[in-house]
Order: C-alpha cells, then structure tokens, then sequence
C-alpha cells in the first residue's frame, strides 16, 4: 500500500528539503544582520510545518525501504548529523549572542546540511567526494575569518589553528583516500 506512494512521497521529502534549507538560509542572514524578522512568528510556523512534513516523509520512507536507523549505516549517519544541524541551526538562530558566533554556528550548520544531502545522495555514510568538497570550503572560510574578519586576536588565532587542523585533514583525506584521514592509521 504504501510502496506504491513511494514516488510522491520521496517528492514530498525532497521538496521539503528544499524548503526547510531555504528557510533556514534566510532566517540565518536576517539573524546575522540583526533583523528582527528572522523571529517572525510565521517564519517559525512555517519552519514547524515543512519540518514536521520533512519528518514525516522520512519516516514512511524508512517503513517503504525496510532501511532504518542505527540497521543502516547511511541512516544513522543522517540522524546523526540530523542531531547536529539541530543543534548548530538552534545557536545561530538562538543562543549565539555575538555576531561572530552567530556567523561560525551557521556556517557549520549549512555544511551540516549539505553533507546531510551528500549521504542521502549516495546512500553511503562517507559521502567521499562531499567530505572533500566541504573541508575545502571550510579551509576557505576559516582562512578568511583568520585572515580578514575576526575583530579580536584570539578569533584569529582560533580560526587560524582551525583551519590548519581542517587543512591536515585534508592532506589526510587526499593521502589515505578515506574520509576519516589521519584516524584511518590511529583505528588501524
């Protein structure tokens, strides 16, 4: 019965996500510019609405696949850094209370995303080739926070050994040709 929803309901997923990263990109520029309107009460209605859409779709897909969390690897991956972005999208829309920290958590919680969609896309918890592309993108913007917009001493230094840690991690993605790097010779 519901297999043969599953096409529209893969759609209804997707769409979703779509949406709900729209969302989220804008309620994170209004709340990094300090606009008020990223508090809107319906921007928040609208966030509950696709993600309780967006949950639920997963959850019927889960039940249609026979593939679930924590059985599945690429699953657990998912909800797991589900969990992730939940937590750095609640820093940069809440608690972070400077503008840098409001910059950093959403930063990191739009790479969170985007490896999400790397794993949903290959089914595979690595996602190799996203791995590489976000740390990349990651060096880059620690390097410009290091180099150009930290306003104290001690943000550039710490975006600065950040992102020497993320461009080692990179030479180790490149030298082991696994995602996990350097690790891979530790776990060995």
């Amino acid at each position: 019965m519901l297999a043969s929803q599953f096409a529209a309901i893969r759609l209804v997923h997707i769409t979703c996500v779509a949406m709900s990263g729209s969302l989220f990109c804008l309620r994170g520029i209004l709340r990094i510019a300090s606009i008020p309107t990223a508090h809107h009460w319906l921007l928040r209605l609208a966030s509950h609405v696709i993600d309780t859409a967006l949950l639920l779709a997963a959850i019927l897909l889960t039940l249609i696949l026979h593939q679930y969390p924590f059985t599945d690897a690429w699953l657990t991956t998912k909800v797991l850094l589900l969990v992730l972005y939940i937590v750095l999208g609640t820093i940069a829309l809440k608690r972070a209370r400077t503008v840098f920290g409001r910059v950093v958590a959403f930063v990191f919680a739009l790479l969170t995303f985007a490896y999400i969609i790397g794993v949903a896309i290959t089914h595979h918890p690595d996602a190799w080739l996203t791995t590489k592309v976000l740390l990349l993108v990651l060096y880059i913007v620690l390097g410009t926070i290091a180099l150009k917009r930290a306003r104290t001493v001690f943000g550039r230094v710490v975006a600065f050994v950040f992102a020497l840690l993320t461009f080692a991690y990179i030479i180790g993605v490149a030298i082991t040709h696994h995602p996990a790097g350097w690790l891979t010779l530790i776990w060995r």
